[in-house]
């Protein structure tokens, strides 16, 4: 016949292993958890042109899930690739485009160092050209400007995984 002792160990031997389980579920699922979040975190990034009353633009805007941290943003012409750190590095990107002095006052260029953070739904300009005098270099800057192209390279705020949005235009209509 057992005694009162060993029913009581029985017990909680029994209450012990049930407590560890319950632990070793809810860190399970807390992990699990973590996982599935970090999944749906997802941003990504889209270039776009835009040209309205005479204003062009290049555009990027954030439409993933969660924000997008800047690595870097390059401008690529043929096969060569600028870093757009600075405003001399637009000059240089213009340089090439044959742009340099055809529009000094009418370029916003706008820079974005490694880093910055674009919220989901946030858009940013890269470049605009306006034309409001209608000068005639609309034609120009359409041109030269179908050699542009961005490459912008991200990551998520887990920055566990690297992202890269590639802008193509040269298949696509222009302005």
């Amino acid at each position: 016949m057992p005694t009162l002792k060993y029913k009581i160990d029985v017990v909680s031997i029994c209450a012990t292993f049930i407590a560890l389980m319950s632990l070793f579920v809810s860190l399970w699922q807390l992990r699990e958890q973590r996982t599935f979040s970090r999944l749906q975190i997802k941003p990504e990034i889209i270039v776009t042109q835009s040209y309205h009353l005479h204003i062009y633009g290049y555009h990027f805007e954030n439409n993933g899930l969660g924000p997008a941290i800047i690595d870097t943003i390059y401008a690529v012409i043929g096969d060569s690739q600028y870093h757009l750190y600075s405003g001399h590095d637009w000059i240089n990107v213009l340089r090439k485009l044959d742009l340099d002095s055809q529009f000094d006052g009418n370029v916003d260029k706008n820079i974005y160092g490694r880093g910055v953070a674009i919220r989901t739904g946030e858009k940013s300009n890269l470049i605009t050209f306006e034309d409001t005098l209608n000068t005639g270099k609309t034609k120009l800057w359409n041109n030269a400007i179908v050699k542009l192209n961005f490459k912008i390279v991200y990551t998520s705020i887990y920055r566990d995984e690297t992202f890269t949005s590639n802008s193509n235009f040269s298949k696509h209509p222009r302005f």
